[in-house]
């Protein structure tokens, strides 16, 4: 008994170290791309890129599917940091729509018995 007890504790910490370095990593990733796409619409002059010279911008939808995988923090972060869509209102309600699903979610495995 005493066996199978410890490899169940082993096997969650082992999940919960897997689950904690993902959303790290996906955090610092949304962040980065973040401030990626604030340089890249400051150089375009706030065009969606293309043309001589242009780097592509980084698709509102992508940093909306990074944010819905767990890097809601790094997308606040980012958005504070690099003061990154913080005026465009739809983005704003997608966002937030989001981390309201993600409260929920949360309160839902974790909580509600």
């Amino acid at each position: 008994f005493f066996l199978i007890d410890r490899r169940c504790h082993v096997m969650c910490l082992l999940v919960r170290r897997l689950l904690l370095t993902y959303l790290f990593l996906i955090n610092a990733i949304t962040f980065v791309l973040y401030g990626i796409d604030k340089s890249r619409a400051r150089r375009n002059g706030g065009g969606g890129g293309g043309g001589c010279g242009r780097r592509t911008r980084i698709a509102e939808a992508k940093l909306h599917k990074l944010s819905l995988l767990g890097g809601s923090i790094g997308a606040l972060l980012g958005q504070k940091f690099f003061r990154h869509k913080v005026r465009k209102m739809k983005f704003q309600i997608v966002y937030w729509f989001t981390v309201v699903f993600q409260i929920g979610l949360i309160l839902w495995l974790f909580v509600v018995p």
